[in-house]
């Protein structure tokens, strides 16, 4: 079912809102159905929002061609110049062009941080700027046992100095660590995550980024203003120390990139050893996923982020991640899609983190199995780290799984296809791209397994997530979902989707042979075919070597341009001329018959750009 994505259509909280709720884990919220009415947004709001988003892609477009243009060779220019009429292309105005810069890669400073305050009985959540950061990891009101601090970085310089900044404020003292769940030297929580981005934004802003960071003109001005609004001098301070300590400028492209996220099949694993180990290099042009062919996730883009985790002793959780798109897939895909991302990270019906604050929202800390940063940080993460499913709207759409599943069937079915010409290339690439990343995902999900499993340890070692009545320590809400059930939980979507994109890689891979046993069948056919064909056209040609040469010979020499009338020409004279224009009438008509390929040939943007 299509969904125009200037409407919205009503969704379901699978939960009982009249009375407060004990939190439990996905598989168990599918008791009953209570409507939950979305949010009235006027009409003006979305249409301004659609309006400015549409100026933001005519400027990209519009950079696009200018940088087509500028990095085309000479001979590329005159081409292009005859036969397209292409006319000079110039920059887009400054302030559009900025205005795009801030829309993709808003300033560092103005970066959206939530801060969410968790209590008896209550909870408040509200959002400071990134510039202002400081205060909020100093102290929480004397209510909160817990205050939740969620940043949207990527890894990066400001990341590593953000997590600095926060386990040198306030109490100085690092939680409970987890030995098992965290990597070696490093006892913190950290896991990969997916969600669901707009294909054309992720385009735009992997394309910008790749067209403007050598334009020392603009880069210039951006790097002058990476600290505009930033009143923390410590964050500051520790920024340009850390560039410093890494070999590298405070730039804002270097800071901005870590937005970005990973392309779904460009290696089996983020690598998060530091602000030295940034994202890959990834080709920019037309970088489309297999999951685009499924029609409901036509303009979806897998994006890959890393989920990292870290907690005081005085209740303090600060999490940072790029993640900026959809983690829950209902009908209203398409809507959230286009959200602006301050917009969609209070979707509680799209975005994990929005939702976990509301499911303690009403209650606060009073339905925690444990009222502790622990027992919090195991619920968030595994909510998070099971993204995106379909399991809260009663799998009222396809799962990624199913996706795949049907795009799989697809390209097994057109392995039967009859042979067109350059058919079997796009296809043959069809299948590789969809084996890449269903081999990917499957990596993943067997490395977020393990990290579940070695978290559970974790859990039955530290006296904060114990499940049960130890040493006299029970839990302070008996009735709240335990540490393990929801590890449990999260195991199980892990281990399924592991094994379900192993199934549909396998049986790709199946097809693929298929399809070559399939095409070397045909191509033995149609060489046979051709075979006979070139009989035809070689006795063809020795006809035509006899009687060629005697019709030129004849015509040439019944020549007899010495007697013509008042004239003084001689066969030299009839060469240049006749030879002339026949070369140059033969060059010009291969040029225009060819003029498509040539022009694509030679533009800049066809060739393999890294970031």
């Amino acid at each position: 079912m299509a969904v125009s994505p200037s409407s919205k259509i009503e969704t379901f909280e699978l939960s009982e809102k009249a009375h407060p709720f004990i939190p439990v884990s996905t598989t168990k919220i599918l008791w009953n159905y209570t409507r939950d009415p979305p949010p009235d947004i006027p009409n003006a709001v979305l249409q301004e929002r659609r309006t400015r988003r549409q100026d933001h892609a005519e400027t990209v477009e519009e950079l696009r061609r200018w940088f087509k243009t500028r990095q085309s060779g000479l001979f590329a220019k005159v081409l292009r110049r005859i036969f397209v009429r292409d006319v000079k292309i110039s920059m887009p105005d400054k302030d559009r062009l900025y205005g795009a810069i801030n829309h993709f890669f808003p300033p560092r400073s103005d970066i959206c941080v939530t801060v969410c305050d968790f209590g008896p009985g209550r909870a408040e959540r509200r959002e400071v700027r990134l510039g202002d950061i400081e205060k909020e990891f100093e102290n929480k009101p004397a209510w909160s046992t817990v205050r939740w601090i969620h940043a949207p970085l990527g890894i990066g310089l400001l990341h590593s100095s953000l997590e600095a900044l926060f386990f040198h404020t306030g109490s100085k003292v690092m939680g409970p660590p987890f030995i098992n769940g965290g990597r070696a030297g490093w006892p913190y929580l950290e896991c990969e995550t997916f969600d669901l981005r707009n294909t054309q934004t992720i385009q735009a802003s992997r394309d910008l980024l790749r067209m403007l960071k050598d334009e020392k003109s603009i880069s210039e001005v951006l790097d002058r203003s990476v600290f505009a609004g930033m009143n923390d001098e410590k964050l500051k301070k520790d920024i340009k120390w850390r560039a410093q300590y890494v070999g590298q400028a405070v730039e804002f492209w270097d800071l901005a990139k870590a937005d970005l996220p990973w392309q779904i099949s460009e290696g089996s694993h983020l690598n998060m050893n530091g602000p030295s180990e940034g994202l890959r290099g990834t080709k920019l042009e037309k970088a489309t996923q297999a999951l685009c062919r499924h029609s409901f996730f036509r303009d979806s883009h897998i994006a890959r982020n890393p989920f990292r985790c870290f907690h005081r002793a005085d209740g303090f959780l600060l999490t940072m991640s790029p993640a900026a798109g959809v983690d829950y897939l209902n009908l209203n895909l398409p809507y959230y899609l286009e959200l602006p991302h301050n917009d969609l990270a209070e979707e509680n019906f799209a975005s994990a983190t929005a939702q976990i604050f509301r499911e303690f929202s009403e209650t606060g800390t009073d339905t925690w199995y444990r009222k502790n940063t622990e027992w919090f940080l195991i619920y968030l993460i595994t909510e998070v780290a099971a993204t995106p499913h379909n399991i809260r709207q009663g799998y009222s759409v396809p799962s990624l799984i199913d996706a795949y599943d049907s795009i799989v069937h697809e390209l097994k079915e057109r392995r039967y296809d009859q042979w067109q010409r350059n058919e079997t290339i796009a296809l043959v690439r069809a299948y590789l791209i969809c084996l890449d990343e269903l081999n990917v995902l499957k990596e993943i999900f067997a490395k977020k397994l393990d990290f579940f499993q070695r978290l559970r340890k974790d859990c039955d070692k530290l006296p904060e997530l114990h499940g049960d009545d130890i040493e006299g320590n029970p839990p302070d809400n008996a009735e709240g979902e335990a540490p393990l059930t929801r590890i449990a939980f999260a195991e199980h979507q892990m281990k399924e989707s592991m094994e379900q994109c192993e199934r549909l890689g396998a049986d790709l891979r199946d097809g693929l042979n298929s399809l070559f046993q399939l095409r070397s069948i045909e191509q033995n056919e149609l060489a046979i075919i051709a075979d006979n064909q070139n009989k035809a056209v070689f006795v063809f040609t020795a006809v035509t070597l006899v009687f060629l040469p005697l019709s030129f010979f004849t015509s040439y020499f019944g020549m007899n341009l010495t007697d013509m009338r008042e004239t003084e020409y001689t066969q030299r004279d009839w060469w240049k001329l006749c030879g002339s224009v026949s070369f140059c009438g033969i060059f010009l008509v291969v040029l225009w018959v060819f003029r498509y390929r040539i022009v694509r040939r030679l533009s800049p943007l066809n060739r393999a750009g890294r970031v």
